[in-house]
């Protein structure tokens, strides 16, 4: 539970503080009489409990707080349990994705983070308590500092939280980033692919139809020397059969001729030696 209640302030004169007496009109964004704010604990186990922050109307500045834990009628101060003094601070601002054209989506390429622009955000909270989304996945966020939040969304374009019932922006999912008590709604994110980067669909049907007139090519190109190689081959072997076969007969005639040579070289010198050498007497 949360006290707030107007400023003391000390008069003029005096020695002592004496709270300021509501006037008839209270002025506008003024804490005119003292408010409570409560907010229900969610018990995480026997030893911590959970609690929001009770949202205020009024600015930090103009106000006093005084922070209680209530339980079963028990009232525990927050500034007699913890050393540090409890206090309110500034909203956070968040500036859209896109801020040229709100009305366009952010184009996100995969693998980067997503980078938010904004104004008093880690003054009363960690990183560890924001949670971003991009449709119905997580952003999660890696730092957080008072002017600018990083997040890491996922590799691939999540669904958005709502289905829409027609194809365009609305399709896609919204970034929104919760903040305590705060949503933030910064836009719609689209992730660009490489394929739509570097190629239009003309390009790449294009593309498409030259690689299969290639692939076509190649192929007849493939076809026509297997065919070549195969006819050379049988020409090839047709022609070591017939060098094969001209070397038999070949070596069977020079045997066949050796063989009649050397018959009639045998037959002639037994003829030599029988009859002897004839020659004619000498005449003068």
């Amino acid at each position: 539970r949360v006290t707030v209640s107007p400023l003391e302030r000390r008069r003029r004169g005096l020695g002592r503080r004496r709270r300021i007496i509501p006037e008839t009109e209270c002025p506008e964004n003024a804490l005119c009489s003292i408010q409570q704010f409560e907010e229900p604990c969610e018990v995480n186990s026997s030893s911590l409990i959970l609690c929001r922050t009770p949202a205020i109307k009024s600015r930090p500045p103009s106000i006093q707080v005084k922070l209680e834990f209530v339980l079963d009628n028990l009232s525990f101060d927050f500034n007699s349990l913890h050393p540090s003094h409890f206090s309110y601070e500034v909203d956070p601002i968040l500036k859209p994705l896109n801020a040229d054209d709100h009305t366009k989506p952010y184009r996100h390429k995969p693998g980067s983070v997503i980078s938010v622009e904004g104004e008093n955000l880690d003054l009363a909270i960690s990183k560890d308590e924001v949670e971003a989304r991009i449709g119905v996945g997580i952003c999660g966020v890696k730092t957080l500092t008072k002017h600018h939040l990083y997040c890491e969304p996922p590799s691939e374009q999540p669904a958005p939280l709502h289905r829409a019932k027609r194809e365009g922006t609305d399709s896609l999912p919204e970034f929104t980033v919760q903040m305590g008590n705060k949503n933030f709604r910064l836009g719609r994110v689209q992730y660009d692919t490489e394929s739509q980067l570097t190629f239009p669909l003309e390009a790449q049907i294009g593309l498409g139809v030259g690689a299969s007139f290639v692939a076509l090519i190649v192929l007849i190109i493939v076809f026509i020397y297997r065919r070549k190689s195969k006819q050379a081959l049988r020409d090839y072997k047709k022609v070591q059969i017939q060098l094969e076969n001209l070397e038999t007969s070949v070596r069977d005639r020079c045997k066949k001729e050796f063989t009649d040579l050397m018959t009639e070289m045998m037959d002639l010198t037994s003829d030599l030696v029988g009859t002897g050498i004839p020659f004619l007497d000498y005449k003068s």
